[in-house]
């Protein structure tokens, strides 16, 4: 007999969605410490450069690193949503 997190664990697309959840939602509490966000600024870098070991998602098309971006905008959703909810 298979405890409940066994059956749920065989489901291999709910087990994928939930380690992407996981990831952002890491990546909005942890990022910040990590990732200095100050590069998600528009002219803070060359634009439109490719995916690389000093930009790893690259940058846009006014020159903001991406993955600073992401880590900077997922951690404002995070800190508007714990003020609203309280």
């Amino acid at each position: 007999m298979k405890t409940w997190l066994g059956q749920l664990l065989t489901y291999r697309q709910l087990v994928v969605g939930l380690v992407i959840m996981l990831a952002v939602v890491l990546l909005g509490l942890l990022g910040p410490l990590v990732v200095d966000v100050n590069g998600a600024k528009v002219g803070s870098d060359i634009p439109d450069l490719t995916p690389s070991l000093e930009h790893p998602l690259g940058t846009d098309t006014v020159g903001r690193d991406l993955l600073r971006a992401t880590t900077a905008v997922t951690s404002i959703h995070f800190s508007v949503a714990r003020r609203t909810s309280s």
